[in-house]
Order: C-alpha cells, then structure tokens, then sequence
C-alpha cells in the first residue's frame, strides 16, 4: 500500500500552520513595562498660574509709563520715539523722579518675542518693578499706520 505522504520528506519546504506568538509577547511585556515606567514622567508638569483672557482690566496706576513697540520694532516712550540704547536712561530717570514708577508695555503680536523679552530686560534694569503687558495687532503709536 503506498502511503498518501509518500515521495515527501520531512525536509520539503512546506508553510507551517502554526505561528509562534512568544517573541511578540515577549516585546509587548518589554514594551508595556517601558510605559508603566515613564507614564508617570510625562505627566509631571511645573504648575503655571495664567490671568485669564476675559478679565478686567487692571487697576489703573497714578504713575504709569506707556511703552510701545510696534511691529517694525520701533519703540515708543509716551508716545516719543526712542531706541533701545537710551530706554534703560530715559526709564532709569523716570524711577530716580519716582519709585512708584509702573510700565504698561503694548507689543504687537507679529513682534518676535525675543524681541519682547529684550525689552522687558531693560526695563528691569532700570528698576521698575511694576509691568503690565497687552498685545494688538496694531499698537496705536505715532509713525504706525498701514
């Protein structure tokens, strides 16, 4: 009687049936203990107070300083130009006059904040501790129209 199996060897590459699933358990323990483990790092954050959008102004200040840099970087002390290499002396005499001095420093938002920040440096230097800052898309300035 001849076998129905005959003429076949066990060597003949024939596809296997069965799909061994213990390398994929393997990688998916692996993987799952790497995110127990750094889950809780992504959700450490550094707590942030942030004013909300839809509060009222603040409080007006007898002694305020309005600062403006507009969007072509021009800035403006009360309404006078100045540069940024004589705004720490024109603030600086400002304090030495009073200390109760405050800033309101508008800034236009396509004002890259870099820009912004160097501002906010100088004004510090200066002494003035007190600063309120907006943004508009055009700060109404001398020297600024469309």
């Amino acid at each position: 009687m001849i076998s129905r199996f005959a003429g076949k060897d066990e060597n003949d590459d024939e596809p296997l049936a069965a799909i061994n699933i213990t390398p994929l358990v393997d990688v998916m323990l692996v993987m799952l203990a790497i995110f127990l483990v750094a889950a809780p790092l992504l959700t450490h954050a550094i707590r942030v107070d942030l004013p909300k959008a839809a509060a009222s102004g603040s409080e007006p200040r007898e002694h305020a300083v309005t600062l403006v840099l507009d969007a072509r970087g021009k800035l403006f002390v009360d309404g006078r130009e100045t540069s940024v290499e004589t705004l720490e002396p024109v603030l600086a005499h400002l304090v030495s006059r009073d200390s109760r001095v405050s800033v309101n420093l508008q800034s236009d938002r396509r004002e890259p904040f870099g820009e912004v920040a160097k501002v906010m440096a100088i004004v510090g230097r200066a002494g003035i501790v007190h600063v309120a800052i907006a943004t508009a898309d055009h700060a109404d300035t001398p020297g600024n129209t469309p």
